[in-house]
């Protein structure tokens, strides 16, 4: 499952068009913050619909440049944990496009 996520204001939340969230960062920083970037990936599965995602853990802040990433681990509704890859596509300055690419889950 790939999910791509575009620049919203954070101290506003998160807006979401077509699973899409827009991003812009502080002045000082040029990364999305650990806590945003957990928020917003999980908003943006949960608009998705096709996982219950009840938490997510980011280790690191991601740096806004393009190719950037990061891993996140899910919990999901069952409690079972699965991985998601977070890339930055497009980066402007203290904006930028994210992309997450949830793992595929191993049959049982």
């Amino acid at each position: 499952m790939r999910i791509s996520a575009l620049p919203v204001l954070l101290s506003t939340g998160c807006a979401l068009s077509l699973s899409a969230c827009t991003f812009t960062m502080s002045l000082t920083t040029h990364s999305f913050g650990r806590a945003d970037l957990e928020r917003t990936v999980e908003h943006v599965l949960q608009q998705e619909g096709e996982l219950e995602i009840v938490a997510v853990e980011c280790p690191n802040s991601l740096q806004i440049k393009a190719h950037a990433l990061t891993r996140c681990m899910l919990q999901k509704g069952d409690g079972s944990i699965i991985g998601a890859t977070v890339v930055v596509t497009e980066a402007a300055g203290k904006r930028g496009r994210i992309d997450v690419a949830v793992d595929a889950e191993q049959p049982d």
